[in-house]
């Protein structure tokens, strides 16, 4: 059975949730994995998954931060794609910020470097999410 969504314009948030493992794959155990989860929720407390991924990560990472970030930047990507479909399908508006955007994740170490001023020491990391975070309370 699936929760009917109230889906009027400034309720609905998508919030994901997205994790990773450092060589927790393969023979060796050399390999490392993630995964996210992306829901649709209304201002009731119904949901719906979106979408959800899990796989090995295409590089190799030195780092559990590496690969967090890595994990989490595919979700965000993902996240941020369905937004724009939903904005458009559903109140014909793309630009402006109808649907709120939640980003979970477990890392503390990912949190903090999300937030902090102080510059990233793994350079691969650096890279990644660059320029391109901000954190909202």
């Amino acid at each position: 059975r699936f929760n009917q969504l109230d889906l009027k314009k400034g309720g609905l948030k998508i919030v994901f949730y997205a994790d990773a493992s450092l060589g927790n794959l393969g023979k060796e155990k050399t390999d490392s994995g993630r995964g996210y989860v992306i829901f649709l929720t209304d201002d009731h407390g119904n949901c719906g998954v979106l979408d959800w991924s899990a796989n090995k990560i295409k590089r190799k990472v030195q780092s559990v931060l590496g690969a967090e970030t890595l994990a989490f930047q595919d979700a965000l990507s993902a996240a941020l794609y369905i937004k724009s479909l939903l904005s458009e399908v559903l109140f014909r508006d793309c630009e402006t910020q109808v649907i709120d955007l939640v980003g979970v994740s477990d890392s503390k170490q990912l949190v903090d470097s999300i937030r902090s001023t102080k510059q990233c020491t793994e350079q691969k990391v650096t890279n990644e999410h660059g320029g391109n975070t901000r954190s909202s309370d």
